[in-house]
This record gives structure tokens, C-alpha cells and sequence, in this order.
């Protein structure tokens, strides 16, 4: 999961920093890298219009922008999963934790939904698919479970 973190921040590093000058020269790619050291592990991660968000260990949010990096925690449970909207990120995780992240506002608001894990979330409008083990639960955002469906198998992807 690592490696998707990577890629999708070294995605969005590139594609802020693409240059080109003006029309009598020739266009060139501009590459500026910088280090990025967070402590703790990252275990998912989602694109919110012009922003990378980044969940993990210990509720931890790490939000990328232009020319910002913020850190914060929302939760002390394990995040494992995040899904984004436009202006709006579910992340999910241990120990029943939902959180609802405006990484434009840079806010939150966490709930617990549930006894179980929550491994998986999807997103669409204001509706999630959330997995707990063998269940998916439809999620409202404001913290309401509307409906548990259980798939009789563990839930290992939900889209």
C-alpha cells in the first residue's frame, strides 16, 4: 500500500510542477523533488480534486496541496481505507471508526459505527459502501448506518 501512496503523490508532485515557457521556445519539464518524511505507516490513499489524502496508523491524515502538507490525527484507531469526492473523504478502519474529512477545509468528524473493523469504503455522493468483514454497510454522511447487508463471504474490494 505503500507504493500506491508513493505513486499517487509522486503523480500529483509531477503534474504541479510541469513548466513551460514561453511560445518562442521549446516546452521543457521542470523537476523539483523534495524529501517527505512522515512518521508513522500510510495504508491507503485517494485523490480529492487538486489533493492527495493519505490515511493510516493511529487515525493519522496526511493531506498534500499546493505548495502545503498537513498532518493531523482524527482517531487513535487504524485508518485502512479512504474514499474521495470533491470536497469530501470517508476513511475507515479499526475498531468501528469512520471519519469524514474536508481536506480543503482540512476538518473532520469521526464516528463509530460499529463493533467490527471497517477494512473498505466507496463513496458516492452523499452515500458510502463500507466492508466489515462479511458485511457492507450503506453509510450516510453525519455518521448514520442506513441499511447492513450481509454477503455471507468476507468483503475484500468494494467500488
Amino acid at each position: 500500500m505503500r507504493s500506491i501512496v508513493f505513486l499517487i503523490s509522486l503523480s500529483l508532485l509531477f503534474s504541479t510542477l510541469i513548466t513551460h515557457v514561453s511560445a518562442s521556445e521549446e516546452p521543457f519539464l521542470k523537476i523539483r523533488i523534495e524529501p517527505l518524511t512522515i512518521g508513522g505507516d500510510l495504508y491507503s490513499a485517494a485523490l480529492s480534486q487538486d489533493r492527495v489524502v493519505a490515511v493510516g496508523r493511529s487515525g493519522s491524515v496526511v493531506i498534500w496541496g499546493h505548495d502545503r502538507l498537513s498532518i493531523f490525527s482524527v482517531s487513535q484507531s487504524d485508518l485502512l481505507s479512504i474514499s474521495c469526492m470533491e470536497r469530501i473523504c470517508v476513511a475507515v478502519g479499526a475498531k468501528g471508526v469512520v471519519a469524514e474529512i474536508d481536506p480543503h477545509a482540512e476538518t473532520y468528524r469521526s464516528y463509530t459505527v460499529s463493533q467490527k473493523d471497517l477494512s473498505r469504503a466507496a463513496l458516492s455522493g452523499g452515500t458510502a459502501a463500507i466492508a466489515a468483514r462479511t458485511e457492507v454497510l450503506i453509510y450516510r454522511l453525519g455518521g448514520v448506518i442506513s441499511r447492513t447487508i450481509d454477503v455471507g463471504a468476507d468483503v475484500s474490494s468494494i467500488t
